[in-house]
């Protein structure tokens, strides 16, 4: 994901982590 909808998909990216909904 290159977009995150919500804050906690920028921290699932930060941990690299695709369920960081």
């Amino acid at each position: 994901d290159t977009k995150p909808q919500t804050h906690a998909g920028y921290l699932g990216l930060f941990n690299e982590n695709e369920s960081g909904d």
